[in-house]
């Protein structure tokens, strides 16, 4: 098995280890028929086309002594009925796991991401600009325990990253990472953390972005039965190869989420930190159901390049018997360190957005779900702007506890100030699903 889809053998190992707690496996089975009045996405030349596509989705969750998993994912076969692209296998997974070795001394560490993105960015997301990635990581977790308030930690991690088309962005990455912990009481832990790594490229077009990184930043948390905060401030300093010099920073990192009642959580993330295309690719199982226009993890630039990320996230997440409710807005800046002098030029940006949706249940067995996302991106060095906007509407009806039906349309527009890059798409789809 090729290590860059490695998380289904890393699963299967440490399920086979577990003899805790069943674990929790739920998947479905479906097939959709999409017809498309721009499948290519194209300004002034739509090609219309109807795609069957069978699918199956899958959710994971062990939470044994010895294994603790969280996964989801999806597995897609897109047909083009009227031979306008070929056939494509979509891969999406979020999942990570913790195999426990040795009780509160050592444990190994397994997390992967699979996904697609654009080959190239300031083009459309038609088929033939879409390659599949994967981010995969693995490695050792040491536990110590120097008295009831004071613990260490050791990490030592090794990842892969992998796209299909786009290989300059294929690289190979070493990291350790130091902690004391200490615990001021039972809901707040203070951190002291020491970290480096290792960024080697694969190609040789990309070998003078390799560098190495080492953080040293304080870390807070405080838990609660409806409260958690994690912060972190530090300093960052990278070593570029290639003659590149170095670069410093600070390093701030925060996160909050409040859960009031039990059916609003709400939750706030900020950060400023170097960053580079990899971290991009790395997102939650429950972020699995939104990656596209207006979740802010959508449309990466695959390119070796380091940046440094400025973001804020926010969310609202209200759940009633009859209805629910989500609304997430972003804001993001990117400023690459190192300018090549290649494609990836220009590409420093500035990007606000949302993702909003929301259902109704005229009864247990029939409902509207609707979706919108927004997300405009100003390319600052090319005096480019692109604004994607996408919104759709669902019917869903459970025909019994295992079939369900629905029909969707959705329209899809990006308006562009550069000639030739703007579209408009619409498509109306109808799936049978079984759930098990």
């Amino acid at each position: 098995m090729p290590k860059r889809s490695a998380i289904t053998a890393a699963l299967g190992l440490a399920l086979a280890a577990s003899a805790a707690a069943e674990p929790a496996l739920d998947y479905s089975v479906g097939v959709s028929l999409k017809h498309s009045d721009n499948i290519n996405y194209s300004e002034h030349d739509p090609v219309s086309e109807d795609v069957l596509a069978p699918r199956l989705d899958f959710t994971f969750t062990q939470k044994g002594s010895t294994l603790q998993a969280n996964a989801a994912g999806s597995l897609e076969y897109r047909d083009y009925l009227h031979g306008r692209f070929g056939s494509e296998l979509h891969t999406l997974l979020a999942g990570t796991a913790v195999w426990t070795l040795l009780p509160e001394r050592l444990d190994w560490f397994f997390q992967d991401n699979a996904g697609r993105e654009p080959i190239n960015a300031l083009q459309s997301n038609a088929p033939s600009n879409q390659q599949q990635t994967n981010v995969f990581t693995t490695g050792p977790t040491l536990h110590a325990r120097f008295s009831q308030t004071l613990q260490g930690q050791f990490d030592a991690r090794y990842t892969n990253t992998y796209a299909d088309t786009s290989s300059q962005f294929n690289s190979d990455r070493y990291s350790a990472l130091g902690a004391l912990l200490y615990t001021l009481t039972p809901s707040d832990t203070l951190s002291g953390n020491v970290s480096g790594s290792q960024v080697r490229y694969d190609r040789a077009q990309s070998r003078g972005f390799d560098y190495e990184r080492q953080d040293a930043y304080l870390g807070y948390q405080r838990t609660s039965r409806a409260f958690t905060l994690e912060g972190a401030v530090g300093y960052s300093h990278l070593d570029l190869q290639g003659g590149n010099g170095s670069r410093s920073g600070s390093l701030l990192r925060a996160s909050v989420r409040w859960n009031p009642n039990p059916r609003t959580s709400v939750g706030l993330w900020l950060a400023r930190q170097y960053s580079d295309a990899a971290q991009d690719l790395v997102f939650s199982p429950e972020q699995i159901r939104n990656t596209g226009i207006g979740s802010g993890i959508n449309g990466s630039v695959l390119t070796p390049q380091v940046y440094v990320e400025k973001r804020v996230n926010f969310d609202v997440r209200h759940r009633e018997d009859r209805f629910y409710f989500d609304v997430a807005p972003f804001w993001r800046e990117l400023d690459y360190v190192l300018v090549d002098g290649s494609s990836d030029v220009g590409l420093n940006q500035h990007s606000t957005g949302f993702y909003a949706d929301a259902g109704y249940f005229f009864l247990p067995t029939l409902w509207l779900e609707g979706n919108v996302g927004r997300e405009r991106r100003r390319y600052t060095d090319i005096a480019r702007t692109d604004d994607d906007l996408a919104y759709g509407v669902s019917l869903n009806y459970k025909r019994s506890r295992h079939w369900q039906w629905a029909l969707l349309a959705r329209h899809e527009r990006r308006d562009s100030d550069t000639p030739n890059n703007s579209y408009d798409e619409n498509s109306v789809m109808l799936t049978v699903t079984f759930h098990r």
